[in-house]
């Protein structure tokens, strides 16, 4: 028996099924829209299909994923029990598209947990208080990253420090745990890019070198640190083998408190942090 009829055999014994699906690209930059299989053995994928130039806009994006749940369930809709998707407009009518469907109407359309606190992430650090540090932290990387001899001779210098090479993370645009990662590469080296910073001159790393000698942004790397740690626990909790809803609510609770209580720290989380008007307007990024 191949390994695909085991898996087909697998999920035809599910009672219900939970899925998973998004839209992703490939290294060749084709369009790949992608379905898994939440069970209790595990995650499953079950398709990866490149969609061409197919309009995948809330009615298309749809009607593809419909085709694909009446074969993945034998034309039986009602062992649909969930389907989760990121949290973006286009998902959320796409949702309302498949809610009118009256085999659909029991299923639970589930947002991203992982998805939503990456936006949480994006948004924060488009606040100008944080997005001053970010590109700092992040003009430090590049230097080092287009100077390979400065970064030879700061790899030198963290073995002085620390006995072993530590890596600067460069953060990637939409993978936002890379933003805290990068933030920890530049503080774990601190001691080290200082040293640097003494011993060689700003022509090699031009003005990464006068980043590294303010003794204000080490003050304000390490606050942004504190605010951004206790969201990174939380973003890899929600990614999680063991993840569930039932700790979805408790977890962006948590989240609330803590941007709250940052509030006297950083006056910019005021507005960030202002709930809605009964219209549902005037709210700030983190009530969206």
């Amino acid at each position: 028996m191949s390994f695909k009829q085991q898996i087909d055999e697998l999920i035809i014994e599910l009672h219900s099924l939970n899925i998973v699906t998004d839209e992703s690209s490939n290294i060749k930059h084709m369009r790949i829209c992608n379905i898994s299989i939440h069970t209790p053995h595990g995650s499953l994928h079950y398709i990866s299909e490149n969609i061409h130039a197919k309009r995948m806009d809330a009615i298309g994006a749809a009607r593809w994923l419909k085709d694909h749940l009446h074969t993945l369930t034998n034309g039986n809709l009602k062992r649909l029990n969930s389907c989760t998707t990121d949290t973006c407009s286009t998902m959320y009518s796409m949702w309302e598209c498949l809610q009118t469907i009256p085999k659909l109407k029991h299923c639970l359309f589930i947002p991203c947990d992982s998805h939503s606190i990456q936006l949480l992430v994006k948004d924060l650090l488009s606040l100008p208080c944080f997005k001053d540090i970010q590109n700092k932290s992040q003009m430090i990387v590049r230097a080092f990253r287009k100077a390979h001899l400065q970064y030879a001779h700061l790899h030198d210098i963290q073995m002085t420090f620390y006995k072993e090479h530590h890596t600067l993370i460069i953060s990637v645009i939409t993978h936002w745990g890379t933003q805290f990662r990068l933030i920890m590469s530049i503080l774990r080296s601190k001691d080290a890019l200082k040293d640097y910073a003494r011993k060689y001159s700003t022509k090699d790393i031009g003005n990464a070198w006068d980043i590294i000698m303010d003794a204000q942004f080490w003050i304000d790397i390490e606050s942004l640190r504190e605010l951004l740690q206790p969201i990174n626990k939380a973003l890899q909790m929600s990614e999680d083998g063991q993840a569930h809803l039932g700790y979805m609510l408790h977890r962006w609770m948590d989240l609330f408190k803590h941007l709250t209580s940052s509030k006297m720290e950083f006056p910019e989380l005021e507005v960030f942090m202002q709930q809605p008007d009964e219209e549902g307007k005037n709210g700030g990024q983190f009530s969206k």
